[in-house]
């Protein structure tokens, strides 16, 4: 783990830290009381219609399932890009 992107991508790949864990504690971050999840991916931006390529962008937005111009961290944690899809949820550790 050379930079943070490795540690950021192990993380995601492997659930860790746990929440659970006894030698290193996962925090749970809250927003309002209630416990906010983790982006697990950047914003998708919206494109104009002006855009000369605004069909195909939409297109591949909605076969991915994205929703475009979303800054929620609730829509970005569970829209996960295809690699990331079968990993564990963050804190939950190792499967």
């Amino acid at each position: 783990m050379n930079t943070p992107n490795d540690v950021w991508a192990t993380v995601r790949r492997a659930g860790i830290p746990k929440k659970e864990a006894h030698i290193w504690l996962g925090k749970t971050f809250t927003e309002s009381g209630s416990e906010m999840p983790i982006p697990r991916r950047f914003e998708v931006g919206t494109p104009t219609e002006d855009d000369l390529n605004y069909a195909n962008k939409m297109s591949s937005a909605q076969e991915q399932g994205f929703t475009t111009g979303s800054l929620d961290p609730g829509v970005l944690n569970s829209e996960r890009l295809w690699f990331d899809k079968q990993n564990p949820a963050y804190g939950a550790g190792p499967k």
